[in-house]
């Protein structure tokens, strides 16, 4: 007789419980920092700890009013001061591991096993946007005090001096206490309406229920008081609370059209919603269901146990305190939804609100519905917890199409300021003036020169009434509204002027505003950079930036038509990140090597923009790597065409691997027109070579083309060029001029080889 398996203890599942939450934090929240408000607000916390009592006033020229937040980004700057980059990687493990151990145990006890499973990954997904050093982590951890505060047992006097406490300091340190304001409303007043009741049964005579009910209201009263005294002990004073609200629902606030930042934005209002809008979505529905469970439950208890009382008074007072509780239900979960439908921004600190939400009815539950419940095992939940995991696994590879992140340390190649480089013109002490619409570029040009000053931020442009002015500019440089002119509106319009207006210097943009890049490269105004995520432009006209602006033109040729040959080291993070999905064998991420070719082609350099993901391009691409190269394969097509009279046949056959949406056409037919039967002498040949170049073999692709027609020996001179392979283009370029080829043909070998001939001594 075999001798009997000990069962699981309830100790052994909850370490399971412990290390498999521990798992899934670790691949939900571990990325490299990519805030775009990082640099931004580092900049800020160097300036006070310089001893600067409002830094926005130091650093924008147009800010004259103080700010409420004024040290929120002094603590993630001494983070920064006492271990660097590595220190701030750190924050969101930190903060992650910290929510979860205060919410994990209540929600245990509260809720039960399955509330754990289900409620935290949730959490941590809809969340992790703001577990980096940015002010809104001072906000979560403000609500999760908040709620301690009022959950602990204390005296009046206690707990008015620990509100005031609290919100003088979340005032100080984070922008947005109106959300612990409008917790406090709901809560304390909620429950004001319960103990009235419990006290009305309990004492019959009125007086004695008169007095209690005056009490109460007092003891409320004073801590909504003490709350609203504490949100105005900064800078700002009571405006301070303005401008909570207004950054909770700027949409309120701002037209469409002059929402400079997308988190401005609702939630849910693209066609396809990020991991954190469902993990959202899904969590609000499991906390309604929860908490309606719990409800129904306290009713059964309360059915089942009855009231021996068969007083009137008594049971109008039981209805009376139900009616409260569901009316404190429909509130404090519509009020979340409402403020992701307003902002986007507000997903973290609603998705908190929700969870303290499900704790805060567990406590208000009737005692005999408050019972331990064992912790249910077996197989079910051992298939979520697997499902869960799986589905934390794959979101870490970043090969989802609704999160490309991937696991990782350290910070972003998307807001590595060492990318940056800025130009030193600062002889005669004259201060550098910039521009940008983007919290990301003021943030990264300012860390890198403390001397710099911008004109502008979008956060600040908001709470100071200047965003219009802002999106105007934004708007002009997207017309190519240089010269002045009178809008509708009867305001004057043009970006130069506004420039001169501001006494702007530098213009720095993300790369993502490929129209304004492309039409600044018809200006004066060129770029200064050419491998950073933010782009500096100077002018032309400019004598301090002539120089400047010439050299990056001769590198813009070089990348373009020289023997450039970007590698895998180029995209690398060189101390600052560190890539885990890379190092376990799973390729390079492509994200920094798309952006560099994205800007590439803005610049109409579409070789260079090919050759910039030649490093990344391993096997078959897919996703945002397979809509860049379509892209690329479209802009080259459209120079042939333009420059050559047509479009090389290797070019079209390429084009058609890809959709026309993912080539950026939207037509059926393109301008350089279909192939004809004609034009593909030998299909199985182009074929093959099309085929190896998509899965990334050049070599192979130009092995296969035998250079029997001038086609063939143009499409192998393009794919060396692609290498980086000068000499061997030009070879092919010679072949095919001696091939007697068209028009069209001639005319483009002789323009690669005067092209390729001016940078072949590089």
């Amino acid at each position: 007789m075999s001798p009997e398996v000990p069962r699981p203890t309830a100790e052994t599942h909850s370490n399971n419980l412990v290390v498999w939450l521990a798992g899934v934090m670790f691949l939900v929240v571990q990325r490299p920092l990519y805030s775009h408000s990082l640099w931004w607000n580092l900049s800020r916390g160097r300036e006070v700890a310089h001893g600067i009592f409002s830094p926005v006033k130091e650093l924008l020229t147009l800010e004259r009013a103080f700010e409420a937040d004024w040290c929120s980004g002094l603590p993630f700057y001494l983070f920064w001061s006492t271990g660097g980059i590595h220190f701030l990687a750190a924050i969101p493990l930190l903060a992650s591991t910290f929510l979860l151990i205060f919410l994990g145990k209540k929600l245990s006890a509260a809720n039960g096993t399955w509330a754990v499973a289900l409620m935290l990954p949730l959490f941590l997904w809809s969340v992790r946007g703001e577990l980096q050093p940015v002010p809104g982590l001072i906000d979560l951890l403000g609500l999760v005090v908040l709620w301690q505060v009022l959950s602990a047992r204390r005296s009046k006097r206690q707990l008015i001096f620990s509100v005031l406490l609290l919100f003088a300091v979340w005032s100080n340190f984070a922008p947005r206490p109106g959300w612990g304001l409008l917790w406090l409303l709901l809560t304390v007043g909620f429950q004001q309406s319960v103990d009235n009741a419990i006290t009305k049964k309990k004492n019959k005579r009125s007086k004695v229920a008169e007095r209690s009910n005056t009490h109460f209201m007092q003891s409320s009263l004073a801590v909504v008081v003490a709350a609203l005294i504490g949100g105005i002990c900064n800078p700002r004073g009571i405006l301070s609370w303005r401008d909570s609200f207004v950054l909770m629902m700027p949409s309120t606030f701002v037209s469409p059209e002059f929402r400079l930042e997308r988190a401005w934005s609702g939630a849910f209002n693209s066609k396809s919603w990020s991991v954190e809008e469902t993990a959202f979505l899904l969590l609000f529905f499991l906390s309604v269901g929860l908490v309606v469970r719990a409800i129904w439950l306290s009713q059964r208890v309360e059915a089942s146990t009855g009231s021996n009382s068969n007083d009137e008074g008594d049971l109008a007072r039981d209805r009376s305190r139900n009616r409260q509780r569901n009316l404190a239900l429909i509130s404090l979960f519509s009020l979340p939804l409402l403020g992701c439908l307003l902002a986007k921004a507000n997903l973290p600190i609603c998705s908190l609100w929700l969870v303290l939400a499900v704790l805060w009815f567990s406590d208000q539950s009737v005692p005999s519905e408050k019972k331990t419940r064992e912790h249910v095992q077996g197989w079910r939940l051992t298939s979520v917890a697997a499902i869960i995991f799986g589905i934390a696994l794959v979101d870490a590879t970043g090969i989802s199409s609704l999160s490309t992140r991937r696991l990782g340390w350290g910070i972003d190649s998307e807001i590595d300021v060492r990318l940056l480089n800025l130009p030193q013109l600062d002889p005669d002490g004259e201060q550098l003036i910039g521009w940008s619409p983007d919290t990301r570029s003021v943030g990264a040009a300012l860390w890198i020169d403390e001397g710099m000053k911008f004109v502008d931020v979008p956060q600040r442009a908001l709470l100071g009434g200047r965003l219009r002015e802002h999106s105007q500019q934004l708007e002009d440089l997207r017309g190519a509204h240089r010269a002045s002119y009178f809008r509708d509106d009867g305001s004057q319009g043009g970006w130069v002027r506004k420039f001169s207006e501001w006494n702007v210097d530098l213009l720095i943009l993300p790369v993502e505003f490929e129209v304004i890049h492309r039409e600044l490269m018809k200006s004066p105004w060129r770029p200064l950079d050419m491998d950073s995520p933010a782009v500096p432009y100077g002018s032309s006209a400019n004598s301090r930036m002539s120089q400047l602006v010439l050299e990056v033109i001769q590198q813009q040729g070089f990348v373009e038509f020289g023997p450039w040959q970007p590698s895998v080291e180029n995209y690398s993070g060189h101390g600052w990140r560190f890539d885990f999905v890379e190092l376990l064998g799973g390729g390079t991420d492509p994200a920094a090597a798309i952006r560099q070719s994205r800007l590439f082609r803005t610049m109409d350099i579409p070789v260079a923009a090919l050759r910039a993901l030649v490093p990344v391009r391993t096997g078959k691409v897919r996703g945002p790597l397979a809509h860049e190269l379509g892209l690329c394969q479209r802009d080259l097509a459209y120079q042939e065409w333009t420059t050559f009279g047509q479009a090389s046949v290797f070019r079209r056959l390429v084009l058609r691997e890809f959709p026309s949406d993912s080539a950026g056409s939207s037509s059926a037919t393109p301008l350089w027109g279909e192939l004809t039967p004609d034009e593909i002498e030998t299909p199985e040949v182009w074929e093959e070579s099309v085929q190896l170049y998509l899965r990334g073999d050049l070599h192979g692709a130009i092995q296969t083309l035998p250079g029997e027609t001038s086609q063939q020996c143009f499409a192998s001179a393009m794919l060396w060029l692609e290498l980086g392979e000068t000499g061997s283009a030009m070879q092919e370029l010679e072949k095919l001029l001696k091939l007697n080829p068209d028009r069209p043909m001639q005319i483009a070998a002789n323009y690669w080889r005067e092209q390729i001939q001016q940078f072949s001594e590089f």
